[in-house]
């Protein structure tokens, strides 16, 4: 509604320049939020896969070590039950 008066109320929409900046940085707030959430995720999933792989891997050089302590044992009674080196090697 305008009148032509210089005195008339003029209706219509007053969003100044601080109301645009604040929708502005409330969206970019937002978006770095679930970004920063999306990021998050991602680095814990990661995280999880690295730690099942890190305890395979120490699980693995458990089991390979028990084995070499098996046949070590093995060898050295095998040399300790031997009369010389020719027998042992043979």
């Amino acid at each position: 509604m305008r009148k032509t008066s210089s005195h008339a109320p003029v209706f219509g929409s007053h969003i100044g320049t601080s109301s645009i900046l604040l929708i502005f940085v409330v969206i970019c707030l937002v978006s770095f939020a679930a970004l920063s959430i999306a990021s998050a995720n991602a680095d814990y999933i990661l995280t999880e896969k690295i730690a099942d792989r890190t305890s395979l891997y120490y699980e693995a050089c458990s089991a390979a070590n028990r084995q070499l302590a098996e046949t070590d044992a093995w060898l050295q009674e095998s040399c300790q039950s031997s009369s010389g080196r020719e027998q042992y090697y043979n």
